[in-house]
């Protein structure tokens, strides 16, 4: 490794235990030229497998190699003397504290508290938090609404003077409900908005698990990938806007802030880990002035399966090669820049 990259460390982690003689390596730029150092390993490696068990390597460098190399030699005798000591110390300890069963070690606890009251953490254990209705969730986020809402259409628009505007490319109808609010009350408990009455997304038939006293405005669409019969289709919740995301609260920031916000927040909390998380989450595209709907948006006819029959109809095709079942560029919405 000294070969192979400008920087190296030794070190035994804080989480390793002091008693045995683990330590790693820590390397930091790597220099171009290494291919003698990786066919060293390799050939070191190919034969290692074929020793028998009882034969330990101790060594795959000459020794004269190690000892021209000085400021090294003397780092790596430095190392090995220190962690060597270390070691020797927490060995007699354990060894004295099996010979004596009443020795008791209060370090601990004195370093349990320092690292709690250093990180701000209360020293109390952990309790299941109480169940909260997503009506007193909502109100200390100090989030109010209100189902007196207008369309704003291209008729409408035109009478309103303001300076910008951003409209999003959505999937469902214009007198539909499906774009709404998602609040979470956390450990998988997730609500949606439905005229003005909070449901647990449960009955959608999806799980979705955001952080704790995330509130923000999305849809939940179907998006499907390739046509006719290898068409796979899948259930995601388009981010548009938020209030909070998690503790942070960015319901006063631009909405282009916001919007970037949206993006980090949907990468972040996707789990591919968790496949019983049914419904992913993603960032819509955000549109600006309508001549730049048809440019930025590409419209293609695609064969949509519904049950046995196909038909073939204009679908918002993306980069991805996601379409939705339906397509709309109609609701329009002023947020604050």
């Amino acid at each position: 490794m000294r070969q192979a990259f400008q920087q190296i460390c030794i070190f035994k982690p804080n989480a390793s235990r002091p008693a045995n003689s683990e330590r790693y390596f820590v390397c930091r730029s790597r220099v171009e030229d290494v291919g003698k150092v990786r066919e060293l390993l390799w050939a070191a490696n190919e034969k290692f497998s074929t020793l028998p068990p009882d034969i330990a390597i101790r060594s795959i460098v000459p020794l004269s190699v190690l000892f021209a190399d000085g400021p090294f030699m003397d780092y790596l005798v430095q190392s090995n003397n220190s962690l060597g000591r270390r070691q020797t110390n927490f060995i007699d300890k354990i060894r004295a504290f099996c010979m004596d069963e009443t020795l008791k070690e209060t370090r601990q606890q004195e370093m349990k508290i320092g690292c709690l009251n250093l990180w701000k953490i209360p020293n109390s254990a952990r309790t299941i938090p109480r169940f909260r209705q997503p009506e007193e969730i909502f109100s200390e986020l100090g989030a109010t609404f209100s189902q007196n809402s207008k369309e704003l259409t291209p008729d409408v628009l035109s009478r309103i003077k303001c300076l910008d505007w951003r409209c999003f490319a959505v999937s469902s109808s214009r007198h539909a409900e499906n774009c709404t609010l998602f609040l979470s009350a956390g450990r998988g408990t997730v609500y949606y908005m439905d005229r003005g009455v909070w449901k647990n997304v449960s009955e959608l038939k999806v799980k979705l698990d955001l952080p704790a006293k995330t509130l923000l405005f999305g849809e939940i669409v179907h998006e499907h990938r390739g046509e006719g019969g290898a068409q796979i289709s899948q259930k995601v919740l388009h981010v548009m806007d938020a209030h909070q995301l998690g503790d942070t609260f960015i319901g006063r920031l631009s909405f282009k802030v916001r919007y970037e916000f949206c993006i980090k927040f949907a990468n972040a909390v996707n789990k591919k880990t968790r496949p019983d998380l049914t419904l992913p989450i993603d960032s819509l595209q955000v549109l600006n002035e309508e001549e730049d709907v048809l440019k930025s948006v590409k419209f293609d006819y695609v064969v949509v399966e519904f049950g046995r029959s196909g038909k073939s109809r204009p679908s918002a095709t993306t980069e991805a090669e996601m379409i939705t079942s339906r397509w709309l560029v109609g609701k329009y919405v002023h947020w604050p820049k």
